[in-house]
């Protein structure tokens, strides 16, 4: 079941990186426990960024509320992520989204560079999902 909240972002950001205070997320509950989350922050109007973390693979109604919050609510122009260079599974699983490489930051990663991956509202995938 879908679920919503600073609890969801903690959950998110235990795993990679730093709770700040006033993020929020969207969440995929099995059971009571949470398996899927993406946290936001640092919203502009213009942009917001996310953190993903994903434990066992939501279903597609999640990722299409995932969008439709970023995108029809929030109506920012782009949502930004940052991952680790060697994150092979996350930039596989961003790009499957719609994500495009923006930028390359050279050794600002734990393990090396970090990748800065930008999703538009027309590449994103999940939009079309439940359309027609």
């Amino acid at each position: 079941m879908l679920v919503q909240g600073e609890h969801v972002a903690r959950w998110v950001m235990s795993k990679v990186g730093a709770f700040t205070e006033g993020m929020t997320a969207l969440g995929w509950e099995v059971d009571g426990v949470i398996v899927a989350g993406t946290a936001f922050e640092n919203y502009n109007g213009n942009n917001m960024f996310g953190h993903q973390r994903i434990d066992s693979p939501p279903p597609r109604d999640y990722w299409f509320q995932v969008a439709n919050y970023i995108f029809n609510q929030c109506k920012v122009k782009r949502f930004t992520a940052t991952v680790e260079a060697d994150n092979y599974k996350a930039i596989k699983l961003n790009k499957k989204i719609g994500f495009e490489i923006e930028a390359v930051l050279k050794d600002a990663g734990r393990n090396g560079d970090m990748l800065v991956m930008t999703l538009w509202p027309k590449n994103c995938r999940m939009l079309n999902w439940n359309k027609g």
